[in-house]
């Protein structure tokens, strides 16, 4: 079996590797690493609205920044494990759930940017800085936030994919 990825399990002898589905590694020469090239590392994470809330002693984005930290550390574990093993990693990356589960308040689909209820303290605009920033801090510049599930919701993109461009959704 080869090393680099004997680290990674590999149910019923297949493996998704860069996109494309390949036989068991053992099946695979790996002996040329100079033309082999890892495009992406792309962890996953399920982000909820709960997330973006405040603690009494720090600032919005406590899970966050957590969670986008824990992703980034993993991303980068497996980052260095390929690289010490002779490949080359083009990008760390970040794909989350659907935005509008966590992104969009649910008062607020369609009137983009409306004032803040009394009893809501977290907008749209918050939540999107809160969500960059932390990429942003463990120094993610990719980050896939899924799709968007309605029409209303699609007004949103724009404001999502603006610069800085490290955020990108789908309709």
């Amino acid at each position: 079996m080869c090393d680099i990825l004997s680290c990674f399990p590999v149910p019923e002898q297949k493996l998704l590797f860069s996109g494309s589905l390949i036989e068991s590694p053992s099946s695979v020469d790996f002996s040329s690493q100079d033309e082999l090239c890892v495009h992406t590392v792309t962890i996953f994470v399920d982000l909820f609205p709960t997330d973006f809330i405040a603690t009494s002693t720090k600032k919005g984005g406590n899970g966050i920044n957590q969670k986008i930290g824990q992703a980034a550390s993993v991303g980068r574990k497996i980052e260095r494990e390929l690289n010490d093993s002779g490949y080359e990693v083009k990008s760390v990356r970040i794909a989350t759930n659907d935005f509008p589960s966590y992104l969009v308040p649910d008062y607020d689909t369609i009137d983009l940017f409306s004032k803040k209820r009394p009893n809501e303290p977290i907008c749209f605009e918050y939540r999107l800085s809160v969500l960059i920033e932390a990429l942003e801090k463990h120094n993610i510049h990719h980050c896939s936030i899924g799709r968007s599930l309605s029409p209303a919701v699609t007004t949103y993109i724009p404001y999502i994919v603006k610069p800085p461009p490290i955020l990108s959704c789908s309709a």
